[in-house]
């Protein structure tokens, strides 16, 4: 077995340890070199190679360190699925539940505090009500994902929509 792992030879690493039936190995060897150490790192999934690569360090234990966090990379670079995020653009956006000075300022200074949020343009305030342009770097779905919901939570409401066409269903939210 430390032949065929000093090798890198994956197939015979493989045949070697199926008894165990592993899905993954993370298999290395650390060797040393001039000015250090080096670790040589293979992640083997279902038998095959998905990632190899080397760390290089002074001390030892650094450049062991290096095969998690290579096969960090590797596993998420096979496996992780990215969400979609929406489309940028500016947004019509109600808030409800504005009775004070306070909540404007603790809304805008969480909206402004997003990174999703790249700038929050008051249009109308009405009652408890404030309806905003939000210019989102992520669309909607970003917005929703950052969504705190011991401060805000979505609601539907139906909103009227310019003469002629008829209600839509409007994006609002209501401060906690």
């Amino acid at each position: 077995a430390v032949g065929a792992i000093w090798r890198g030879d994956v197939a015979a690493i493989s045949s070697i340890s199926a008894r165990y039936s592993p899905q993954m190995q993370l298999v290395g060897k650390l060797y040393r070199d001039d000015d250090g150490w080096t670790a040589d790192w293979i992640m083997v999934d279902n038998g095959r190679e998905l990632s190899s690569w080397s760390s290089h360090d002074r001390s030892a234990l650094r450049a062991m360190a290096g095969g998690a966090d290579g096969a960090a990379d590797a596993l998420s670079a096979r496996y992780a699925k990215a969400e979609p995020i929406g489309e940028p653009g500016r947004h019509e956006v109600m808030f409800s539940g504005i009775d004070s000075s306070e909540d404007y300022m603790r809304l805008v200074a969480w909206l402004r505090a997003q990174s999703v949020v790249r700038d929050v343009r008051p249009l109308r305030a009405t009652g408890d009500r404030l309806d905003v342009e939000l210019d989102l770097a992520t669309g909607l779905a970003g917005l929703r994902r950052v969504l705190d919901d011991e401060l805000l939570v979505e609601e539907t409401v139906l909103a009227q929509a310019p003469a002629g066409e008829g209600a839509g269903q409007a994006v609002a939210f209501r401060l906690r």
